[in-house]
């Protein structure tokens, strides 16, 4: 469960139609994780929301 993990992953979505399709199909934070492991990607909610801050404050130092 690492921050890079989340990372990987939300670049991952931007890009990927189907890991899209599979994600917004889950019905419940089980089947998330199951999706999660499935794609070998396992972050917390921690990582996760510190991934998405680092995404943002990356595009603020690049654009401002």
């Amino acid at each position: 469960m690492t921050i890079g993990n989340a990372l990987t992953f939300i670049d991952r979505g931007l890009e990927d139609l189907e890991l899209r399709k599979c994600l917004n199909a889950v019905a419940d934070p089980a089947e998330l994780q199951m999706a999660l492991m499935n794609e070998k990607r396992m972050f917390s909610t921690h990582d996760f929301d510190e991934a998405y801050h680092h995404q943002l404050n990356q595009c603020h130092y690049i654009y401002g």
